[in-house]
C-alpha cells in the first residue's frame, strides 16, 4: 500500500486542526487567537513534509538528546517557550504563540484523523528540540500500514536528524519489524539561535 501526497497533508490538516480546536472555547484570550495566527503563518512557511525511507533508519543508533513525549503541563509550557523562542518570528509575536502554544490540552490528543502528540529534546538538562509525532493507522485490503508524520521539528543544526529519529521513534514502540510497515514523512521548521 502506498501513502500518497495527500493522505499526508490530511494527516498534516488532523495535526493544525487538534491544535487550533485548542483554543476553541467560548472566550479565548485576545493572545492565544494572535499566538494561533502566528503558528498558521509559521506553518505555511515551514519546510513541507518529505518522505523518509525506512530502510536509511537505523533504530539502534545512539541518539545524542534525551526524547520524551510531553505528558504534563510544566512540559507543555517548556515546549511552548522554546518553539516561540527559536522560531523566526518578529519579536512582539513570540508571547502571543506561547500562549497560544502552552494552551494544548494533553489528554486529549486523538481524534478520528490520527494521535498527535508533542515531543522535546533534552541535552542534558537543557531544552534543544522539539516536535510534533502524528500516527495514523490505514488498513486496505487486509493490510495495516501505518503513517507517521514528524512536524514543526525544530532543531539546531547540529544535531543529526537521522540519528534523533531513531531516538523518537523509540518513544513510540517502534522496532525494526514495526518499522517496515511504517510510512514516514518529516517537516521542519527553520530554527533560530
Amino acid at each position: 500500500m502506498t501513502i500518497s501526497i495527500s493522505d499526508v497533508e490530511q494527516l498534516q490538516q488532523a495535526k493544525i486542526q487538534w491544535l487550533v480546536s485548542q483554543i476553541d472555547v467560548d472566550f479565548p484570550t485576545r493572545e492565544s487567537v494572535l499566538g494561533k495566527a502566528c503558528y498558521l503563518d509559521l506553518i505555511d512557511n515551514a519546510i513541507p513534509a518529505q518522505p523518509l525511507l525506512t530502510e536509511n533508519i537505523d533504530i539502534n543508533a545512539v541518539s545524542k538528546l534525551t526524547w520524551m513525549k510531553v505528558d504534563f503541563h510544566k512540559l507543555t509550557v517548556l515546549y511552548a517557550h522554546f518553539v516561540a523562542n527559536h522560531v523566526n518570528i518578529a519579536e512582539q509575536s513570540k508571547e502571543y504563540l506561547q500562549e497560544f502554544l502552552a494552551q494544548i490540552i494533553l489528554d486529549n490528543q486523538s481524534d478520528d484523523e490520527g494521535t498527535h502528540t508533542l515531543c522535546v529534546g533534552f541535552l542534558g538538562s537543557e531544552l534543544v528540540a522539539t516536535c510534533i509525532v502524528s500516527i495514523e493507522q490505514q488498513t486496505q485490503q487486509q493490510i495495516q500500514q501505518e503513517q507517521l508524520l514528524i512536524s514543526d521539528l525544530l532543531m539546531d543544526s547540529d544535531v543529526d536528524i537521522s540519528t534523533e529519529l531513531s531516538s523518537i521513534l523509540y518513544l513510540f514502540d517502534f522496532d525494526t519489524k514495526r518499522l517496515s510497515s511504517l510510512q514516514i514523512h518529516m517537516s521542519q521548521i527553520d530554527y533560530k539561535s
